[in-house]
C-alpha cells in the first residue's frame, strides 16, 4: 500500500512541512514489532483506515482550508461532506495546538520541565510530534496488539455525550465515574492516555492567567474540542450515517471478532 506523500521531513523543511508528514505518516507501524502478536488481516485492514484517514488530516493541516484540501477526495467520491468535515475540524485542531506550542515554547517549556520529572522534549516540534502519537498512533496500537480489547458503539457514543457534558455543564457523581470507566478501558498498556497531551493543556492553564495569546487559544481548543465530540455523536445518531459506525466487536490476538451486544 502507498499513500499520498504531504509535507516533508527533510533537512531543509519547514516546521509546518515535517508536521504534515509526521501526520500522514501515523500510525507508527514500527510500534507493532514491539508485540509478539502477528501482523493479520484484520490489523492491515485497521491500518489502511487509520492511514488514509491520517493523510486525509494532514492535507488540512498543511494546506488553507480556503484551498479546500479534499476537494477532489469529495468529489470522486473517495469520501462523504461527514468525513470532509470531520478531517477540517482535526486539521484546525492541530493548527491551534501548533500555534500555541510554536509561539509560547519560550514560556511552556521550563514549566513542563519543572512539573515533570520526565519531561525529554527539546523542542516544540518533538512535543507536538508526542501529541500527535497520543491522538492518531496510541489508539490504534491500543486496540490492535491488545490480547483482548473490545469495542461497543453504545459505550463509545455514551463517552462522547458525556465528554461534551463535561465541558458545557457539570456532570453528576455517577457520570463522572461512568465516563472514567469507559475512558480507562481506552488507555494504553500504562493506563495512559493522552498523558502529555493533558500535561500540556494543563501548563497552558498555568500561564492563561497572565497570557492573553494563550488564554484565547486554549479558548478555540475548547470549542474544537466540543465540535469533535458533537460530531462524533452525530457519526452515532444520524442514521445516514450509519456506514461510519462500526459495530460492536473485540480485538483478540490482533484479530476482529463481531459482538452481539451494543
Amino acid at each position: 500500500m502507498k499513500w499520498t506523500t504531504v509535507g516533508s521531513n527533510s533537512n531543509t523543511a519547514t516546521d509546518r512541512e515535517k508536521i504534515a508528514y509526521y501526520i500522514a505518516s501515523t500510525p507508527d507501524v514500527c510500534q507493532l514489532y514491539k508485540y509478539k502478536i502477528p501482523i493479520t488481516e484484520d490489523i492491515l485492514y485497521q491500518l489502511a483506515g487509520c492511514k488514509n484517514y491520517a493523510v486525509m488530516i494532514a492535507k488540512c493541516f498543511f494546506f488553507d482550508k480556503v484551498n479546500k484540501p479534499l476537494a477532489w477526495d469529495l468529489e470522486e467520491g473517495l469520501i462523504d461532506e461527514f468525513e470532509r468535515d470531520l478531517c477540517l475540524l482535526n486539521g484546525e485542531f492541530y493548527e491551534n495546538l501548533w500555534k500555541i506550542i510554536s509561539n509560547k515554547w519560550k514560556k511552556i517549556k521550563p514549566l513542563m520541565a519543572k512539573t515533570f520529572d520526565d519531561f525529554s522534549f527539546n523542542s516544540e516540534l518533538q512535543l507536538m510530534e508526542r501529541i500527535i502519537d497520543e491522538h492518531l498512533t496510541e489508539p490504534f496500537i491500543n486496540f490492535t496488539t491488545a490480547k483482548y480489547k473490545e469495542y461497543s458503539p453504545h459505550r463509545h457514543k455514551l463517552m462522547h455525550k458525556l465528554s461534551l457534558k463535561s465541558i458545557e455543564t457539570e456532570l453528576t457523581d455517577k457520570e463522572q465515574k461512568t465516563l472514567k470507566k469507559i475512558t480507562k478501558e481506552r488507555a494504553n498498556s500504562k493506563g495512559e492516555i493522552n498523558k502529555w497531551t493533558g500535561r500540556f493543556l494543563g501548563a497552558c492553564m498555568i500561564l492563561a492567567e497572565k497570557d492573553t495569546y494563550i488564554a484565547a487559544h486554549l479558548s478555540i481548543y475548547t470549542e474544537l474540542v466540543k465540535a469533535k465530540y458533537a460530531y462524533n455523536l452525530k457519526r452515532h445518531c444520524n442514521p445516514s450515517l450509519s456506514s461510519h459506525r462500526a459495530p460492536s466487536h473485540s480485538w483478540v490476538n490482533g484479530r476482529i471478532n463481531q459482538l452481539n451486544n451494543s
